[in-house]
């Protein structure tokens, strides 16, 4: 029996790529290891020429969805005595060349459980899995593991840690495994009292259902997302809705839409089968839709898109944003929490600070946010339904481009334009593009 090491390049952390590994590896009865470097996926393993790369082609023709693959290399190595095939300790020596996976919006499967009366995570406002929830959002370093992301902080339960280690399970090495048994608690602050800091008081359920009553009683509520915070208020409210105007400093400029789910967006809007598959997609960016003449029966169209006939629309990303939702039942202007010309919030002390100007209430958790990102935009086109990406942020970023670029191979930044701006890296003959960073004539976005 021969020694291999099979090393794969791209978006393959955070995706589910070692259990799959893992799983392929011992339904072929091989043994081995595989773990995550600051360079991709490594696996070493033995078996005969022939099996290596049955196994090898498999892993490449049934990655999981959201991997990556940009480069592979299969090699003989030294003999090594490997007993079974397990997961192991990542390596985080070497120089970093890896696609960070980005945020992933929630998973069909978790929504099921979020609305599962019997499931031990129904409606808890942080669920996640290895085919969603945040990544890049909450990276400290590389490569991709709990140790390097905002969920160091939280020890997982016994219940969690089952999942975890359970080969089986759709949890297993899932790094922001978590329930409400140990996993980000909820926190709540009245701007209009205008108490210091967060309050813990009342459990998860209600603090969601106060944050809803304050939206249904006309109110604005700052709700602390994947990426950032978002200000939110009642679609079919104009008071509401002019005083986010008003409270943001944004005259005319169109609000994005909420919708609880599809159906509820085609009653609104024309929604071609693209546009349908973005906004349900793991992406799950803001669509410009043409609206229905039958759109402003239930919508404050004026105050939301003055003058237009298109609306921006979006379905929940995260599993907070889908709980509040499907309470609320109807439409909701959801508009990145900034002031004008701001980046997105995402620092809890910094929210404190601004949104008692604008928001009634702010409705937070303790798991920080590393790199905010607002919401992505796109379009697609009238005639041929090609995809135009407006805004690159949650779900598009940090997008990574190889490029034949004939350089001296010293590393070059670009800071692109002043409004709308964004930071272009050319590295190792790679051109990283990151998320959309607002203004760069502001203090903040600098």
């Amino acid at each position: 029996m021969r020694s291999w090491h099979f090393h794969i390049e791209g978006q393959v952390q955070g995706v589910g790529f070692r259990p799959f590994v893992f799983r392929a590896a011992t339904t072929q009865g091989l043994a081995g290891e595989v773990s995550n470097g600051a360079d991709g996926v490594h696996v070493r393993f033995q078996a005969s020429e022939d099996s290596a790369h049955v196994f090898t082609a498999h892993l490449l023709a049934e990655a999981p969805l959201l991997a990556r693959i940009t480069g592979f290399t299969l090699r003989e190595i030294p003999d090594f005595k490997p007993k079974g095939f397990r997961i192991v300790k990542s390596e985080s020596s070497g120089k970093p060349h890896l696609l960070v996976a980005p945020d992933f919006a929630l998973c069909h499967v978790c929504r099921a459980e979020l609305a599962n009366p019997s499931n031990r995570r129904y409606g808890y406002a942080f669920t996640t899995c290895t085919s969603c929830g945040p990544r890049y959002s909450i990276l400290r370093g590389l490569p991709y593991d709990r140790v390097f992301t905002e969920m160091v902080g939280f020890s997982m339960c016994p219940d969690c840690e089952a999942e975890y280690t359970n080969p089986h399970d759709r949890r297993h090495h899932s790094q922001t495994n978590s329930c409400p048994g140990c996993g980000v608690k909820l926190r709540w602050y009245q701007c209009r009292g205008r108490e210091e800091g967060f309050s813990e008081s009342g459990s998860q359920e209600d603090l969601l259902i106060h944050g809803v009553r304050v939206l249904s009683q006309g109110g604005i509520l700052a709700v602390k997302g994947i990426g950032g915070y978002l200000l939110m208020c009642d679609a079919s409210n104009p008071e509401a809705i002019q005083r986010l105007r008003d409270g943001k400093i944004r005259p005319d400029k169109p609000f994005a839409l909420l919708y609880p789910n599809l159906e509820s967006v085609e009653r609104d809007a024309e929604v071609a089968a693209s546009e349908a598959k973005a906004l349900q997609g793991p992406e799950c960016p803001i669509v410009i839709l043409k609206t229905r003449p039958e759109a402003g029966l239930g919508l404050n169209l004026g105050g939301i898109a003055p003058g237009l006939t298109r609306i921006g629309v979006m379905l929940p990303c995260a599993p907070i944003i889908e709980i509040l939702c499907q309470i609320f039942g109807r439409p909701l202007v959801a508009t990145s929490g900034n002031l004008s010309g701001m980046p997105i919030v995402h620092e809890d002390e910094v929210a404190l600070s601004v949104f008692p100007v604008v928001a009634d209430g702010i409705l937070g958790h303790n798991r920080p946010i590393t790199v905010p990102q607002d919401d992505s935009v796109m379009m697609f086109s009238p005639k041929y339904h090609i995809p135009i990406l407006l805004r690159r942020a949650r779900g598009f970023a940090p997008n990574v481009f190889p490029t034949q670029l004939n350089w001296s191979g010293t590393t070059r930044l670009a800071l692109g334009a002043e409004m709308k701006g964004a930071v272009g890296i050319l590295s190792q003959r790679q051109a990283f593009l990151s998320q959309y960073l607002g203004s760069l004539g502001r203090y903040e976005s600098q």
